[in-house]
């Protein structure tokens, strides 16, 4: 019986204290509930051990306080408030959840530490509906600039609504185009221009929640201005011939082209056909604006078409830099090529005129103790010619080119003559281009000429270099 009344007891005393809102142990006077969400009553206390606590609540509308919960050495919940709260025994703080509209009114709390004094507190809770359904209204059609003026309204659901406007990021104010009334939920815009499009956005909040509206833009027509007409001003036949009309308009305008003052038919924004000669000449360029009722023409256009050149595609200074280098260098190789072709030739002519006839022989100038008798000319010689390379050391032969000549002595009767001394180039040419010295007898001729078995030809080994 003594925990039955217990509950009782301290219920009297949280009336006779007297508590306002705030004091004690609960330093807010005052939370905002959102229905469906929770609230948390915080106490000031820090962790502590107690020994009894409760808490109760006076609703809106009553007039008698109700338990919540008690904590002596049990604890009894009320049943409105099972499954709903959560009570924090070292701090005495209650969790209220599942928050309705019916749950507004005054809390308190009373706290008993274990070996101090009692500890109270109040704080009031108000209950507020999220905001929703929040909707922005526009009814403006047919908007001309500097000439129309555009009104929107916004609508939501919930309890202490605030409204506020947006266009795009920036938020709107009132000014000498723009009014806010009915508690900022309607905004009018007098005299509009095409700066006032939007998107408009309209924001309603309330100490709980808030809700932004889906955006809206305002149709409003202006133009034609800044007719102008962009393309390429020279072309070639056959090509493609592209031009386009642009103008700041809304919304688009109708187009009308024109050659050389003669309408063209059949084209929108964009001028294209296939180029021909006759496609020359002045083109101009008319919008007009069905909404306004406005009409602009652009500058004037010229436009040059000419014959498809033999060479399409132009080369680059790189390319025309490689065929020149190319083109030197072929003349360069064909003067080498050329030089070097004639050198070959004149030394053949050379070699043709200064060649000894080959197999051919030649008696060489007698030497001083020719044994051979008085009618002897000197020893006979087998002569065989090439060429030789200039680095290959000196000979009567290096100052007349590369060309060498090979003596070999005639022996006679298979024996061999007495070594002497070749001709030297100079006796050779002699010998080959003018008369030279015939043999002294023709059977000494014959002699050597007859067949390898009476006549042995001894190459001479003898260097010239």
């Amino acid at each position: 019986m003594e925990r039955l009344a217990f509950p009782f007891r301290l219920s009297v005393v949280l009336v006779l204290t007297g508590l306002s809102h705030g004091a004690g142990v609960l330093p807010l006077d005052l939370l905002n509930g959102p229905v469906g969400g929770s609230v948390m009553f915080a106490t000031s206390e820090a962790e502590n051990q107690f020994y009894a606590m409760a808490w109760r609540v006076l609703k809106d509308g009553h007039s008698v306080e109700a338990n919540i919960v008690t904590l002596t050495s049990t604890n009894h919940t009320e049943a409105e408030y099972e499954g709903r709260i959560t009570l924090y025994k070292s701090t005495g703080s209650l969790e209220l959840r599942d928050l309705s509209l019916n749950d507004s009114g005054h809390y308190s709390v009373a706290l008993f530490p274990v070996g101090g004094a009692q500890l109270t507190g109040g704080c009031r809770l108000v209950m507020y509906e999220p905001v929703s359904n929040v909707v922005v209204l526009n009814n403006n059609t047919d908007l001309l600039e500097f000439n129309s003026s555009a009104r929107l309204s916004c609508s939501a659901s919930g309890f202490s609504l605030s409204y506020r406007w947006l266009n795009g990021s920036l938020e709107v104010t009132a000014s000498g185009r723009v009014q806010l009334g009915d508690g900022n939920s309607s905004l009018v815009i007098f005299n509009v221009t095409r700066y006032d499009r939007g998107p408009f956005r309209c924001q309603v909040f309330n100490p709980v929640s808030n809700k932004t509206s889906d955006p809206v833009r305002l149709s409003i027509s202006y133009g034609p201005e800044n007719v102008r007409i962009e393309g390429a001003a020279e072309i070639e036949v056959g090509q493609t011939l592209e031009l386009y009309c642009i103008a700041d308009c809304e919304p688009n305008p109708d187009f009308v082209w024109r050659l050389n003052g003669t309408e063209i038919t059949g084209h929108d924004a964009a001028l294209t056909k296939t180029a021909s000669l006759t496609d020359s000449g002045e083109y101009t360029c008319q919008a007009k604006n069905s909404m306004t009722g406005k009409t602009l023409e652009s500058r004037k256009h010229d436009l040059s078409v000419k014959e498809k050149a033999l060479v399409h595609e132009r080369l680059s200074v790189g390319a025309i830099a490689g065929i020149t280098v190319a083109c030197l260098l072929t003349a360069g190789g064909a003067v080498v090529l050329g030089y070097l072709s004639w050198r070959r030739c004149k030394s053949k002519e050379i070699y043709a005129l200064k060649k000894p006839p080959i197999g051919n022989t030649f008696i060489g100038p007698g030497s001083g103790n020719d044994q051979e008798g008085p009618g002897d000319k000197g020893p006979i010689y087998a002569v065989s010619n090439g060429f030789q390379k200039r680095d290959a050391g000196s000979s009567p032969f290096q100052d007349q080119g590369s060309l060498f000549v090979n003596y070999a002595q005639v022996a006679k009767n298979g024996m061999p003559r007495t070594p002497s001394t070749p001709p030297l180039f100079d006796n050779h040419m002699q010998n080959v281009t003018t008369p030279g010295a015939q043999p002294a007898s023709q059977s000494e001729l014959a002699d050597s000429r007859k067949p390898p078995g009476e006549v042995a030809i001894v190459e001479d080994k003898t260097s010239y270099n």
